[in-house]
């Protein structure tokens, strides 16, 4: 929940190196928030300030990494579904114009 997320900030700026600190809020980004990007940008922002003010946390840095993978991920199931299914085998064997 939103305030579940809200302690759970608070906690990270008193004790930034806490890993199961880190490793519940990844959870609960997941679990809840799974789909929404804008709560995945506001982490995303948020670590940025934390990173700036301790640039040698390892737990930072590793959060920060499964942040960027799970936002690539929204990136390309968006854009997948932008661009539509691809093209079957099928299609491009059955074209006249596609020479070998």
């Amino acid at each position: 929940s939103a305030r579940v997320m809200r302690l759970l900030e608070a906690a990270a700026y008193l004790n930034p190196a806490d890993y199961s600190l880190w490793h519940y809020r990844q959870h609960v980004l997941h679990e809840i928030y799974a789909d929404d990007v804008a709560e995945w940008i506001y982490e995303r922002n948020m670590l940025a300030r934390m990173i700036a003010s301790f640039p040698k946390n390892y737990q930072l840095w590793q959060h920060r990494r499964a942040v960027f993978s799970h936002l690539l991920q929204l990136l390309l199931a968006c854009c997948d579904q932008e661009a539509g299914p691809p093209p079957s085998s099928s299609a491009t064997e059955n074209n006249s114009k596609n020479h070998r």
